[in-house]
């Protein structure tokens, strides 16, 4: 059926489709490593320099893991505890 498609690598895939993409919502916030710094400045980068050898990319854009559990989009589906048959945690 898709035998015309070229293959695409998950780079490339990445490049071309975003979340927002493929459900048409904005899910998290996209902001640079500075603004997150900027955030709270006391923040321990420590890791963060070891991770990038020592140079941490400041202008790099990620979405951050708390921009996504503020996002009013999502919804939680699972909340840690699972319940017996009878009810009892």
């Amino acid at each position: 059926m898709l035998e015309h498609v070229p293959p695409i690598s998950l780079g490339k895939l990445s490049e071309l489709l975003t979340v927002g993409d493929c459900v048409f919502i904005s899910v998290g916030e996209v902001e640079s490593f500075a603004t997150l710094l900027s955030r709270r400045p006391n923040t321990d980068v420590g890791f963060w320099r070891m991770w990038y050898f020592g140079r941490i990319p400041w202008s790099r854009e990620t979405v951050s893991p708390a921009s996504l559990l503020e996002s009013p989009h999502l919804a939680p589906v699972f909340d840690g505890f699972a319940a017996t048959a009878d009810g009892a945690p």
